[in-house]
This record gives C-alpha cells, structure tokens and sequence, in this order.
C-alpha cells in the first residue's frame, strides 16, 4: 500500500529516535525541529497551567526520575517550598528541596538566595532545586553553586522540556521505521 505525501510527512515529524549512524541529515534535522517544537509546546503548556498542578506535575516527574517520597508541600506552610522529595545514592540518601517558578522572565540570585534560607529551616534537607518554565540568569548560577553553601540544581524550560519528553510526560516518543534500498543485499 502507498502512502501519501501528507502521510509519510506525517509518518517523518514523528521521528524523534532513530539510528544516526544510518539517518540522513535531512531526517536528523526534521527530528530535531519536531522535538523542539514540542519542548515549545509543553512549556506554553506549563505556564498557563494553574499553579497546584504545576507543582504536581513536577512531583511526578521526579517519581519518574527515580525520586521516592516526592510530596507537593501544603501552600503557604513550607516557607516557599513547592515539593520535598529523596534519592537514594548508593549509600547516601538525599532530600531535596524543590521550588518552581512559572514565569516567561529570567530568574535571577534572589530567588535561588531565597530557596537557600528556606532549605535551612527544613530538617533534613541536603540540597535544593530549582526548576523553572524559563531561563535563569548567570548570577543565579554563581549563587546556585556558591562554596561551602548547599548546592542548588537549576532546570531551566529546555532542559525542564527535555525531562518531560525522556519520561513520557506530556509527549509521546514514537519511532518510525525506516526502510533504504541495500545493493548489496541482493547479491551473493
């Protein structure tokens, strides 16, 4: 059975994973712009959503990046703190204390300065993140990673994107198969 043009188009923006060794650079950069655009999707997405569910999406998301105990924290009694959750490494377990920002703007060091202190008051916090539907600006990295200070993780939209597309959260990851004419398959 033929295909359209319309539908191996369709077929083609699909691609996102796939063989580069055997891809050409035109299905390679077609994969790229479809993921990107979707990367764009899921943060306009993310920012009109209401403010709770974002933080329960979150939440998620770290349930599936390997994170146990991941808890939205009850608004206005954590100081700031949107979600709590603990990852086991190897003999270490740490909790990180997660803040997230909705905003088309950069975030810059007094949000990053502000999660620190609220880190402080939380028993048994080790490390902080930060996750944002936008950018951040280079003094929230300086301050993120400042000596003798508990280390901050910064997720940035792309980034924040990316995680949700690697675990299938708001995006499905489809493979398409590609088929090429092998000469020398037809000998021998």
């Amino acid at each position: 059975m033929a295909l359209s043009r319309e539908e191996v188009i369709r077929k083609a923006e699909k691609l996102t994973r796939f063989n580069h060794e055997k891809a050409t650079q035109a299905e390679v950069e077609l994969a790229a712009k479809k993921r990107r655009a979707v990367k764009q999707q899921l943060v306009q997405h993310l920012l009109a959503m209401d403010p709770g569910d974002f933080e329960k999406l979150v939440g998620r998301l770290l349930g599936a990046m390997g994170y146990e105990n991941s808890k939205v924290t009850a608004r206005g009694a954590d100081g700031g703190i949107d979600v709590l959750a603990d990852r086991q490494m190897g003999i270490l377990r740490v909790r990180t204390a997660v803040k997230v920002k909705r905003t088309t703007e950069d975030v810059g060091p007094p949000v990053v300065m502000q999660l620190r202190g609220e880190m402080m008051v939380v028993p048994g916090v080790n490390q902080g993140m930060l996750i944002t539907t936008s950018g951040f600006s280079e003094g929230a990295a300086e301050v993120a990673q400042a000596a003798n200070a508990p280390l901050i993780l910064l997720v940035d939209g792309d980034a924040l994107g990316e995680l949700l597309i690697e675990h299938e959260i708001g995006a499905v990851t489809e493979q398409v198969e590609m088929v090429r004419f092998a000469q020398d398959r037809l000998t021998g």
